[in-house]
């Protein structure tokens, strides 16, 4: 066997042991301001060799306006906490996960959730209570 053959195989071998995986799991496509959202946020690393799980927010400008750490390692789901900003700031946000240390040399993919827009704390109560209305009915 070739040694770029043999080097191609070892590769995929070890791509194969070792995923780097990461995904949001039904981000909201609307939040309200001024509260915390949680975002359910799976993940394959791995197994005994920790990496950090960034957990970012960025607002209608594509900047980042909130970013946390926190490690993981093997399969699991962590639930990712994002305090949202006031109305005043931006209209929407975007959750973004990731695995590494940099994102320039991400460990898998960037995920992005798409916009969630933000609503007022009374549109969410006019909302939940014509919700509870209609079920009424």
């Amino acid at each position: 066997m070739g040694l770029g053959l043999t080097c191609l195989l070892s590769a995929s071998l070890w791509l194969a042991e070792a995923p780097y995986e990461v995904s949001l799991v039904s981000p909201p496509r609307l939040v309200t301001e001024r509260q915390t959202a949680v975002v359910e946020v799976r993940y394959r690393v791995p197994a005994g060799a920790p990496v950090p799980l960034k957990l970012e927010l960025k607002n209608d400008r594509g900047q980042v306006i909130s970013t946390t750490s926190v490690m993981v390692s093997g399969t699991g789901a962590h639930p990712a906490r994002y305090a949202i900003p006031s109305l005043l700031t931006t209209s929407s946000v975007q959750f973004v996960v990731w695995l590494g240390n940099d994102w320039r040399t991400p460990l898998g993919e960037i995920v992005h959730s798409p916009a969630a827009r933000l609503i007022t704390a009374q549109r969410a109560a006019a909302m939940a209570a014509d919700r509870e209305r209609v079920g009424a009915d």
